[in-house]
């Protein structure tokens, strides 16, 4: 007889905010925003010191939770994964 693996709640929760985290994608215009209301963004354009870093930044059309770059950028800022989180959910609410 097979074996039956139950998931906990909690199991569930992580793993829907795991994939959510993979997916969730906003535009260039919307992260912007977002960052310039929480006081991110001007801290963000002084850490553009790499060329390929500035180039990906000034040219990207949208920008992806889990991008190498903004998770470089979230921890140079001690910006939490909660906090990370939640500048995505509200810049998915700007309209452009």
């Amino acid at each position: 007889m097979a074996t039956v693996n139950f998931k906990t709640q909690e199991e569930i929760a992580a793993e829907q905010l795991a994939n959510w985290r993979e997916s969730a994608k906003v535009s260039a215009l919307q992260a912007r925003v977002a960052l310039s209301q929480a006081g991110y963004l001007d801290s963000i354009e002084t850490l553009l010191t790499d060329t390929t870093d500035a180039l990906i930044w000034n040219s990207a059309t949208e920008f992806r939770r889990n991008s190498p770059l903004l998770l470089e950028f979230a921890t140079a800022l001690d910006i939490t994964d909660d906090e990370l989180d939640s500048l995505f959910k509200f810049a998915a609410t700007v309209e452009v």
